[in-house]
Order: structure tokens, then C-alpha cells, then sequence
């Protein structure tokens, strides 16, 4: 009984199993000694040894820099592992002068749950392109090109596969122009402006 039960389960477990894309990386993290605390610059050489195999097996990497009047105000780089440890081993650790010197050998899976921003169709707002002069339209009677060239860009956006989901926002024409700034900061306003005039 206790052998067929054994086979039954064994069976089971190929035929459910759940693939696993692990990869071992062997990584070798430094650290300096300071005021004489080798326990920290271990710990810290352990971090910097993590650090670096999760970099390698992949990241995502975002830049965010803010200016304002000429001026940068904000400069921000992320950096996102995309891998969970799933175990870790010390292979040696030695010292090397002031510094601690520790190898690791790191399994690392691919993280399963993560989505990608990219999957997810964007929405992006489609008004009545605008005239600057619009003497211009008396020249070939094109007094409607405001609309037929939205109308245009939607269509050509809707026959692509692509990330972009267009909304037609070009039923009445929408002056924007008022709602932004210089620097192109929208207010509230815009939005429920657009909103009041959907298709």
C-alpha cells in the first residue's frame, strides 16, 4: 500500500510539476574594514556579493530627472531586481588587506507574478488637431481637416496591434490651449473638460 502510494504520488508530481528557470550565479562581494568592525564589512561584502548577482541575472533600471527654469531639481535612478534568492552558500571569504572579500554561489528564479507595463494597452486621448491660422482652410476648402485629421489618427491608431488604445475625444473641438502653462503643467480642469465631451 505504502509503495503505491508512493508511485502515485511520484506520478503526480511529473505530471504537475511546475517548471523552475533557476540559475546559479557565483558572485564575489567586497567591503571595507572600518574602525576594526569585520563582522559589518562580512556583512556588508555578503550585500554587495547579493547586489551584484541580482544585477546580473536582470533588472529594470528607471531614470527620472526633473528641471525646472533650466535648473535640475531632481535626479533619481531606480534599479529593480527581477529575481527572487532562493538560496545562497558561502563558497570562500578571505581578507585582502583593509577589506573583507566573500564568495557566494546564489540561486536565483526569475520572479513568476511579475507584470510588465508594456502588456497593458495604454489609453491616450484623441481631440480635433487644431488650425494655428486658420485662413489657411479657405485655400483648397478644407474647413474640416480639424476633424478628418483626428478622425485619421484614430483609425490608423485602432487598425494597429499596438500598445496604444485611442479614445475619440474629436466629436466638438476642445481649445486645450488655455489649461497649460508655459512649462506644460495641465490643470484639473482639462480633464473634466475632455470628459464632459466624449464621444
Amino acid at each position: 500500500m505504502k509503495t503505491q502510494f508512493a508511485l502515485s504520488l511520484s506520478f503526480i508530481c511529473m505530471v504537475f510539476h511546475i517548471p523552475s528557470h533557476a540559475e546559479w550565479f557565483e558572485v564575489t562581494g567586497v567591503a571595507d574594514i572600518k574602525n576594526g568592525d569585520h563582522q559589518k564589512a562580512k556583512k556588508q561584502a555578503v550585500n554587495d556579493a547579493i547586489t551584484q548577482a541580482l544585477l546580473f541575472s536582470g533588472a529594470t533600471v528607471s531614470s527620472v530627472q526633473t528641471v525646472t527654469d533650466g535648473v535640475l531639481t531632481q535626479d533619481q535612478l531606480k534599479i529593480r531586481a527581477n529575481g527572487e534568492i532562493q538560496g545562497a552558500d558561502v563558497i570562500a571569504e578571505s581578507r585582502v588587506g583593509d577589506a573583507w572579500q566573500v564568495t557566494l554561489h546564489i540561486d536565483i528564479t526569475p520572479q513568476q507574478s511579475q507584470c510588465s507595463t508594456s502588456a497593458y494597452n495604454k489609453q491616450i486621448a484623441i481631440t480635433q488637431s487644431q488650425l494655428k491660422n486658420k485662413h489657411q482652410a479657405t485655400l483648397g476648402q478644407i474647413f474640416d481637416v480639424n476633424k478628418i485629421v483626428s478622425e485619421r489618427l484614430y483609425h490608423t491608431l485602432s487598425d494597429q496591434n499596438q500598445s496604444v488604445e485611442p479614445v475619440p475625444y474629436f466629436a466638438q473641438k476642445i481649445d486645450v490651449n488655455r489649461f497649460f502653462s508655459q512649462r506644460f503643467d495641465y490643470n484639473e480642469q482639462l480633464i473634466e473638460t475632455v470628459t464632459a465631451n466624449t464621444n
